[in-house]
């Protein structure tokens, strides 16, 4: 579980859950830690969690930018800063899904106007 709200503010922690010991467990958070926020999506792959956009309701802001958190590391990394062509704007309530080494964002809302749109990013390796 990545970011979310609570009666306070948005936050931008990271929980895993372990089924079998039934416990949450707040994993550690270094590198280039993802801002705030709520409405992020996310997909696994290859040991990684990817998590695409949301937003922080109290400044207004949006984001369009990708993260992954490898868990093998226990770190984080942005990887829009590396990405090539042009990607979706800025946006929550989407969809994100995974599919051949590509996650695939569709729609989405950026506090004035509703998407219809569908992106597709290569992070095969």
């Amino acid at each position: 579980m990545f970011g979310g709200t609570d009666d306070d503010d948005r936050k931008n922690d990271l929980f895993e859950y372990d089924i079998h010991a039934n416990k949450w467990c707040l994993l550690p958070s270094k590198g280039q830690i993802p801002l705030p926020r709520s409405g992020a999506k996310g997909v696994f792959f290859e040991g990684k969690l990817f998590f695409f956009g949301g937003y922080q309701k109290k400044s207004g802001n949006f984001y369009k930018d990708l993260f992954y958190y490898d868990l093998l590391k226990r770190e984080w990394t942005d990887v829009s800063l590396k990405q090539s062509g042009d990607g979706p704007c800025q946006r929550t309530d989407h969809t994100v899904v995974l599919w051949d080494g590509r996650i695939y964002v569709y729609g989405g809302y950026d506090g004035k106007k509703r998407f219809g749109d569908l992106y597709k990013c290569c992070i095969k390796n």
